[in-house]
């Protein structure tokens, strides 16, 4: 769940982009809409919850008729919307999405795109961010704005290799047996019992306990795990539900 800038382009074994997982693909492959769906899958969005809140349709709709908050500020983890006249009506223009990677200190930003007349891109645009790809009355392109889908400001996202704490009272559950949320204190090891305290059987990491995480998963019911070992085959620490924003933990 750390939120890790792309500049290349997708391999092909990705099932964020290629496969059914993401339902623009096939028939979408190499479009924006694809491409910026396949991003957000990535970056760890429930699927379920961006089919409820991206349109289905043509990517200059992304902005009017998302149900994700709109804002004119450009922040990592946002999407950006360009439309071409007039909304919902294809004729003259489709429009284009792109996914904010970076915000500058000029606040010029690195997107990543995809698109019919072009495959994957890194580029840099300027403030006040002009759309200017080569497209077909071009001038008939204006920006909507940004879409804020995650917080990935460098205060919110995690960041592999750093130092976190817990929360006084916000525990962390320790160990990859989930059931609803609860692992059995006893079922433990003695020396993960060392890392946890018993709350009514059922163990929880001690209060502000601290860990430095080097990688983070979901697994099918949305539970959001982290690794302490380096080279991220061991996920044995339970963050959070569906909860990318790390309100259960703190850096250090």
């Amino acid at each position: 769940m750390s939120f890790v800038e792309r500049n290349k382009k997708p391999k092909k074994d990705n099932k964020n982009y290629y496969s059914d997982y993401n339902y623009f693909f096939p028939k979408w492959e190499n479009q924006c809409t694809w491409y910026v769906l396949g991003r957000l899958l990535e970056l760890g969005v429930s699927r379920a919850d961006l089919y409820k809140k991206l349109p289905h349709t043509n990517a200059e709709n992304w902005y009017n008729d998302t149900k994700y908050p709109k804002q004119k500020k450009a922040e990592p983890g946002c999407y950006i919307v360009y439309s071409a006249g007039k909304t919902h009506h294809a004729a003259d223009g489709m429009g284009h999405v792109a996914f904010v990677e970076h915000v500058y200190p000029d606040k010029s930003i690195r997107i990543t795109e995809s698109g019919s007349n072009m495959k994957f891109q890194s580029r840099i645009i300027p403030y006040p961010y002009n759309f200017y790809l080569n497209v077909k009355n071009k001038e008939n392109y204006k920006l909507d704005g940004f879409v804020r889908v995650l917080d990935c400001s460098p205060d919110n996202y995690w960041v592999e290799g750093q130092k976190y704490r817990t929360i006084k009272k916000k525990y962390l559950r320790y160990d990859h047996c989930v059931g609803k949320n609860k692992v059995p204190y006893k079922n433990l090891s003695a020396s993960a019992q060392a890392k946890c305290t018993n709350i009514g059987g059922y163990a929880r990491t001690k209060i502000d306990a601290q860990y430095t995480f080097y990688g983070f998963a979901v697994d099918t019911k949305g539970n959001i795990w982290a690794t302490t070992t380096p080279d991220g085959r061991s996920y044995k620490i339970w963050i959070c539900v569906e909860d990318s924003t790390g309100k259960q933990v703190v850096k250090v």
